[in-house]
């Protein structure tokens, strides 16, 4: 589904275009939501959290996607190790 008036769509209105009063009752309603409804730290299967409390990655020095990790090394483990029960 898209905007009904696409490519013409002039989009959501000026935050700063609002009244002070409509602002402070919006900012209020986001931060009651937020307070009901948490971002979730996603941790791995050890409980390690992943995310931080804002939700953005954390970067472990062991990840296997960390920018320094040598793709090419014989000590990553196979999937199809993994699945197949041989080790």
């Amino acid at each position: 589904m898209s905007c009904s008036k696409f490519p013409k769509c002039r989009g959501r209105g000026a935050w700063s275009k609002l009244s002070d009063d409509d602002r402070k009752r919006w900012y209020d309603a986001l931060k009651a939501h937020e307070k009901e409804h948490p971002i979730p730290i996603i941790r791995d299967l050890d409980g390690n959290p992943l995310t931080d409390a804002k939700g953005k990655p954390i970067e472990h020095p062991d990840d296997v996607d960390s920018k320094d990790h040598d793709r090419s090394s014989n000590d990553a483990i196979q999937y199809d190790t993994v699945n197949s029960g041989a080790a």
